[in-house]
């Protein structure tokens, strides 16, 4: 069994980070929110970066986790009698405040989830634009072995945010200068599927010198820093409940 999940306590907030979204991640997630909660956390942060994707149920799982009604995704192509809209079912289990880490390694299912939390105010997103990888697509069979990978349709966000080439933009960005010149993201790519209504969206800026260097410690990570003083911040808005921040989370 592969690892989907790695779970820790720091202080009075509880990291997560969810590697890929694969069959056994929305149940791994589960148990790990239910042991933090155990520990009686505050808040949480959820780490995306370089997570590639993987299933959509699953990643439509792990969103209704944290919110219990509106859109998770919608599913549009060029034949609408297959578009799809897949909504929160279910009461959510995380109720506190959220804050996400993505970055340009962040794609697919992961953007998914990321862009999920965002357009309902659930979550303050920090890092970078994601990858940008919001196509669905088809395995067709063909003689011989081989396979014909088609194009069928786009993913939205609950605002109707195209992701496919944009990404999602973070409501922090920290970046480091002409930083973009070194990464690869699916608008990058030759023959990429566009978006057709790219909507920019301006995030608060943090710029660091590119001297900046990632530490193997999680506690000495600039971005980890930013994330528990912003998760601090939301945890100060609701002290006795964070159902009370959120007013979609009332009845």
């Amino acid at each position: 069994h592969i690892k989907n999940i790695d779970s820790k306590l720091i202080g009075d907030i509880g990291y997560i980070r969810i590697i890929q979204f694969r069959n056994h991640t929305a149940s791994e997630l589960k148990k790990a929110l239910s042991k933090l909660e155990a520990e009686h956390i505050k808040g949480l942060i959820l780490d995306l970066r370089n997570n590639p994707g993987g299933l959509l149920n699953q990643a439509s799982k792990v969103s209704n986790m944290f919110i219990n009604k509106g859109v998770i995704v919608s599913i549009k192509g060029r034949n609408k009698d297959n578009d799809e809209i897949i909504y929160a079912k279910e009461q959510p289990i995380f109720k506190k405040p959220v804050v996400v880490l993505i970055n340009s390694g962040t794609a697919s299912a992961a953007e998914i989830v990321t862009g999920c939390l965002k357009d309902h105010n659930r979550a303050v997103v920090i890092g970078q634009r994601s990858f940008g990888k919001g196509n669905v697509q088809d395995v067709i069979p063909m003689q011989d072995g081989y396979a014909l990978i088609l194009t069928v349709a786009k993913y939205y966000t609950p605002n109707g945010f195209s992701i496919q080439a944009e990404g999602i933009v973070p409501n922090i960005e920290i970046k480091k200068k002409n930083e973009d010149n070194f990464i690869l993201r699916e608008s990058d790519l030759l023959h990429h599927l566009t978006s057709k209504k790219a909507v920019l969206q301006k995030p608060q800026e943090i710029l660091i010198d590119n001297d900046t260097k990632e530490h193997k410690h999680l506690k000495n990570e600039f971005i980890f820093k930013e994330a528990v003083k912003v998760l601090n911040k939301e945890i100060k808005k609701c002290p006795e409940s964070a159902k009370a921040c959120y007013s979609y989370l009332k009845d």
